[in-house]
């Protein structure tokens, strides 16, 4: 399975299929996970979850999902060069916004 996010809820979600048995691969565009926490506290996390066995990557940016004689991939680019990552199922955790409308919240 691929987790397409590597903030909180994407990193939990990929934590939690792993201990539930599934080959996870957790893609991420930016240069750590957790990219709101502190950076040493990304690095403790991302050491434990491929020392754990979770395949994480980091700065792959997404571009299409193709399907090539009934086998999966996501087509990414990563430091300016094409990579092909094959899969089973997909979870999208990433474009999340919070629903505020209709509350009066000042910034």
């Amino acid at each position: 399975m691929i987790v397409l996010d590597g903030d909180s809820i994407g990193s939990e979600l990929a934590q939690c299929f792993f201990r539930l048995g599934v080959q996870v691969i957790q893609v991420e565009m930016t240069v750590h996970l957790l990219i709101r926490e502190d950076s040493d506290v990304s690095k403790i996390v991302v050491a434990r979850f491929r020392n754990g066995g979770i395949d994480v990557r980091l700065e792959h940016v997404a571009k299409q999902f193709i399907e090539d004689n009934d086998e999966k991939f996501l087509i990414a680019e990563h430091l300016d060069n094409e990579v092909s990552i094959a899969l089973d199922e997909v979870l999208v955790a990433i474009g999340r916004v919070a629903n505020t409308h209709g509350m009066v919240l000042k910034r």
